[in-house]
């Protein structure tokens, strides 16, 4: 038996037989466990002796400098990287367990493989869920707005979903647009939304339609965080009751595009809107006022 797979079989839990991750805790034998474990076993597997919290620093350190696999390896996924930076992969790994996106705003209790969530908005979501890389929204009676209110939908497009969120502030009056990428922070810089806004009955009719352009961020684990760093896109009502039509609703168009290979993608700016492909106009129907 060589060397790696010595140290190999040191780094298989006995309990569930996956890669420990630090922190590596033992019994009080010295017989290690991985954490998740820790609080499912009140014996030491090997020894049965008494487990205790201290751990096991010397094999955490050989971990951080040899390349592991992915624990979700049996599930499908083929990375491997050195242990210390296993854990960015496996936070946005597409087999980790990841709850519905509209878990808060339609009562959905689905949680499974992010590999999965495509059938599940598909079969679960469809009216807030569009495979493409560009959609036309319109929000009814957006001019009547007078209380708190929030919309969102998901689009996929380049093996990635994205999350269009818009918010209203029933106190200020103050709108807050944004697209987020659900995946790791060095996914979200690769690709950038624009966000455009049609004539509305108070705009002159030769004016240039609103728009704006940025790169996407990571969506946020918790939903309070959103503009959290105030990304996104601010203005107030007030401006966009301009791009209403008669009937009060207002018309927006969301595009999704990759910026590898376009440097100059990767700037805000708001500028004249081309003529877009035509493709289907929904409501955006989730939302939450009070």
């Amino acid at each position: 038996m060589d060397l790696e797979q010595i140290v190999r079989e040191e780094l298989t839990c006995p309990a569930c037989f996956n890669f420990m991750a630090p922190p590596i805790k033992m019994c009080t034998r010295g017989h290690s466990v991985c954490n998740d474990c820790l609080h499912r076993v009140t014996i030491c597997p090997k020894c049965r002796g008494t487990m205790s919290a201290c751990r096991n620093f010397a094999l955490e350190s050989i971990h951080s400098k040899i390349v592991v696999p992915c624990k979700y390896q049996a599930m499908g996924c083929e990375y491997e990287c050195l242990g210390e930076s296993m854990g960015k992969h496996q936070a946005f790994c597409n087999y980790t367990k990841t709850i519905c996106p509209f878990a808060n705003y339609d009562n959905c209790k689905w949680k499974d493989a992010l590999v999965n969530l495509r059938l599940h908005l598909l079969e679960k979501h469809a009216n807030n869920f569009y495979v493409r890389d560009k959609q036309k929204f319109v929000s009814q009676k957006f001019a009547n707005i007078q209380a708190y209110h929030y919309i969102f939908a998901v689009m996929y497009y380049f093996e990635h979903f994205f999350r269009i969120t818009w918010e209203c502030s029933e106190v200020t009056g103050l709108t807050r647009w944004a697209v987020y990428l659900m995946g790791s922070p060095e996914d979200a810089k690769k690709y950038a939304y624009k966000l455009e806004f049609t004539r509305g009955h108070l705009v002159e009719p030769n004016a240039i339609p609103l728009s704006y352009k940025s790169v996407c961020d990571s969506m946020p684990q918790k939903s309070r965080d959103l503009f959290k760093d105030h990304s996104g896109f601010y203005i107030h009502k007030s401006e966009l009751d301009k791009y209403c039509t008669n009937n009060g609703n207002l018309h927006y168009k969301i595009t999704i595009y990759s910026l590898e290979g376009d440097e100059d993608s990767t700037k805000c700016d708001a500028a004249a809107v081309v003529a877009a492909s035509p493709d289907n106009t929904q409501t955006d129907v989730v939302n939450n006022s009070k």
